[in-house]
């Protein structure tokens, strides 16, 4: 189980338009609380990413030397590439 979560600038920047596109938070939070629950040992790769809703992303990390969740960045797929 991981036990922190450290917000990047750019994801801040992110989470603030997507809330005046009225985007779920509830949503949001209940993606980030399966997050942290994960067994850090299945994340592998660097960068993930994971659907909260339809087109809408949320690209994360984990610091394994913390037990951290890092989220990097949110939006939709035009958004984010």
């Amino acid at each position: 189980m991981l036990k922190t979560i450290f917000r990047t600038t750019q994801f801040k920047k992110d989470f603030k338009v997507l809330l005046r596109k009225h985007y779920g938070q509830a949503k949001f939070q209940a993606a980030v609380e399966v997050l942290m629950k994960q067994d850090k040992q299945l994340l592998v790769t660097k960068y993930r990413e994971i659907h909260i809703e339809g087109d809408w992303l949320l690209i994360y990390r984990v610091e394994k030397d913390e037990l951290q969740l890092v989220l990097t960045r949110t939006g939709s797929h035009d958004d984010l590439f």
